[in-house]
């Protein structure tokens, strides 16, 4: 199993290099397309890059969906399994999306998504390898996962504010140089973002599920997250027709308050240490200790 871990995070290290790959050979196919003008193009299809590299990851995201799903895993292997099947099938449809729209998002405009994606399995892959050395360190309880995803919600509030200015560099740029503007597509800031934040409030689902108290926070933070999806996705099928701007007081509320609800939850949580076996003990030590009277 250790193996088939270790294959797994090479195999997504790779698919992250091959990617630069594509990404510079698109950029010299449309070089050399605006050098002799499409009438004297001869060249490969300059959608080429994105089709075959949005269908190796459609055939890898599969596959690594189906392996997840069928292989038996210990209990510790589990949630690495569960979250390498989630975030698989989100690539099944993130990707299949992609090749529908037949290179109209290039290799730079998808860029941070497979960077991001790529390197989650990475990470899986090497949790996997040394799970045992991590269960052995310690285990991460529920009150601590809540408090890393008000944290991780904080850092999406700062990377929403840095895709603004990037917006704004974009717009910019573009209104200076009109139609000789060459960069990066003025879709590309709202689009990454939201699909970021859309990963990241499916798994604040998934985590939510785990709570098992009847506190009133807990179900209004469960429907706060679903507004918070159905907000993504809005955005996302409008294909970035909203700029950062115009979605700002939407983004900034909800991961704002996502957080702060994320913290109010980590306070209420109790806080259960793992079990330890004893060593030297087989009853409590203050059992043994009344003994000796």
């Amino acid at each position: 199993m250790k193996l088939l871990y270790l294959l797994h995070a090479l195999f997504y290290a790779y698919l992250i290099h091959l990617g630069f790959y594509y990404m510079e050979l698109d950029e010299a196919l449309w070089v050399e397309f605006a050098r002799v003008g499409w009438e004297h193009y001869e060249g490969a299809d300059v959608d080429s890059p994105e089709n075959s590299y949005y269908t190796i990851w459609l055939v890898a995201s599969l596959f690594t969906a189906f392996v997840a799903w069928t292989v038996k895993t210990s209990a510790e292997d589990s949630v690495i399994a569960r979250w390498s099947f989630f975030v698989a099938s989100i690539s099944v449809i993130a990707y299949g999306v992609l090749l529908f729209e037949d290179g109209d998002v290039s290799m730079k405009e998808s860029q941070m998504s497979w960077i991001f994606i790529g390197s989650f399995q990475v990470l899986m892959g090497l949790g996997g390898v040394f799970s045992s050395f991590l269960t052995k360190v310690g285990k991460i309880g529920l009150k601590q996962l809540f408090f890393f995803n008000g944290v991780l919600y904080a850092l999406a509030l700062g990377l929403g504010f840095y895709f603004l200015s990037l917006d704004n560099n974009i717009l910019a740029e573009k209104a200076r140089l009109g139609e000789l503007y060459e960069g990066l597509s003025r879709h590309f800031p709202e689009n990454t973002y939201h699909f970021i934040l859309a990963i990241l409030t499916v798994g604040s689902l998934f985590l939510g599920r785990r709570i098992k108290g009847k506190a009133l926070i807990y179900p209004i933070h469960q429907w706060l997250l679903l507004l918070f999806f159905l907000y993504n996705v809005i955005v996302l099928l409008n294909r970035g027709s909203l700029d950062m701007r115009e979605t700002q007081y939407w983004w900034v509320s909800l991961t704002l308050i996502t957080s702060v609800f994320s913290f109010l939850i980590f306070r209420t949580l109790e806080n259960k240490l793992p079990e330890r076996e004893e060593n030297f003990y087989k009853d409590n030590i203050l059992d043994d200790l009344s003994s000796l009277e």
